[in-house]
Formats: C-alpha cells, sequence, structure tokens
C-alpha cells in the first residue's frame, strides 16, 4: 500500500466519525425520515448517536491498525471497514432524531450508506473521495454540543465535540 493510502487508511474512521459529526448539526423539518412513530428528544438522539460512534471507533481502529500492520491492499481494507461501517449504519437508522432533525437524519443515512456500499464494493478510494455528508447548522450543534459534553461515549468518542 502505498503512503497515500496508509494516511488515508489511517484516517478513515476520524474522517468517516467527523463528517458524520458535522453533519448532525444541521436542522431539519420534514417528518418522513422512516424512523418511527415518535421523535426522540435531544437526550436519546445524542445518546444512539455517541454510542454508534464509540462503537464505531473502537472497531474501525483496531481494523487499521492491523491493516497498516499487514500493508493490506485497498480491497482487502475496504472489505475490512465495511463492517464496521455497516454497523455505524444500522445503529444510527436506529437513532430516533428529534422532530427538527429528521429531514436531515434520512440525508445523513443516505450517505453513509452510500459509503458503507462503496467498501462493499471494494472501492477504498471512492469511499474516502470528497465528503458526501450534507453541512451542519450553528444552533442545533451547540444544543448537541451541550449534551454530548456529558455523555460519556460522546466524550469518549470524541463525537459531537
Amino acid at each position: 500500500m502505498n503512503i497515500r493510502g496508509r494516511l488515508a487508511l489511517s484516517g478513515l474512521a476520524f474522517a468517516f466519525a467527523g463528517a458524520l459529526t458535522a453533519g448532525l448539526v444541521a436542522c431539519g423539518g420534514s417528518d418522513d425520515s422512516g424512523t418511527g412513530d415518535r421523535a426522540g428528544t435531544d437526550e436519546e438522539y445524542v445518546a444512539a448517536i455517541c454510542s454508534a460512534a464509540a462503537k464505531f471507533d473502537e472497531s474501525a481502529m483496531a481494523i487499521v491498525g492491523n491493516l497498516v500492520d499487514e500493508d493490506a491492499e485497498p480491497k482487502k481494507a475496504a472489505a475490512a471497514l465495511a463492517k464496521p461501517v455497516s454497523t455505524l449504519v444500522s445503529d444510527f437508522k436506529k437513532a430516533k432524531p428529534p422532530e427538527d432533525l429528521k429531514a436531515y437524519h434520512e440525508e445523513l443515512v443516505r450517505a453513509a450508506t452510500s459509503v458503507e456500499k462503496l467498501l462493499k464494493q471494494g472501492d477504498l478510494d471512492a469511499a474516502l473521495a470528497g465528503d458526501p455528508f450534507p453541512e451542519g447548522s450553528g444552533a442545533v450543534e451547540a444544543r448537541l454540543k451541550r449534551i454530548a459534553a456529558s455523555n460519556d461515549d460522546c466524550v469518549e468518542s470524541g463525537f459531537l465535540r
């Protein structure tokens, strides 16, 4: 694996979680997200997202360390990373966003699913290219970060900081 690949691979977990973090702070307004009948509270949503992020961070970083040590080819790296990304996407789909985040949450799930699909296809370069995640908004960011500051999973993973 070339140096670009190693750097990209070692940064994948942080880049993916960072992009999700940036995306979580946007506002939406639709209630057709498919996340269930009841909207979640800010606290429930932050807890679900940070729990998923902490689990992802732990499993992805272990995989990244092994792949770099093995000098893995990009296709093998993509396949290995697909599992923790799939788990993250699955956990993320289960999160119940507050009403004002439902539309954005659905966009975020679609973007994360597209990265998951690329990894499953073995296309590490495409999975790492650009930023498929929508942008966030300051007011919601501040609101969620206040809650995240006292959530152990958020603090541990560095998510929503």
